[in-house]
């Protein structure tokens, strides 16, 4: 799975191990992307659910799928929920 994030993070031109990089991607282009030939072999449930949108719902989103690609990093700002006044 790493190695999905790590590509998508080169394709966008941008270091994946610095957090703040991630926090500017839209969900929906990392749920577009598809497995590249050379992430298959790491990413076979992946391919076969189709790309990031499996990455993210296998995970229960964007910020758990990255944490557990990058268990060394943290990602703090999507931990802080606000709530909205009616």
């Amino acid at each position: 799975m790493r190695d999905f994030f790590d590509s998508f993070a080169q394709e966008k031109v941008f270091e994946p191990l610095q957090v703040e990089n991630w926090y500017g991607v839209p969900l929906q282009h990392l749920q577009e992307r598809k497995v590249q030939k050379e992430e298959r072999h790491t990413l076979t449930l992946v391919k076969k659910l189709q790309g990031g949108a499996a990455i993210v719902f296998y995970h229960q989103g964007m910020r758990k799928a990255l944490q557990a690609a990058y268990p060394e990093l943290q990602f703090t700002k999507w931990q802080t929920t606000t709530t909205r006044q009616a």
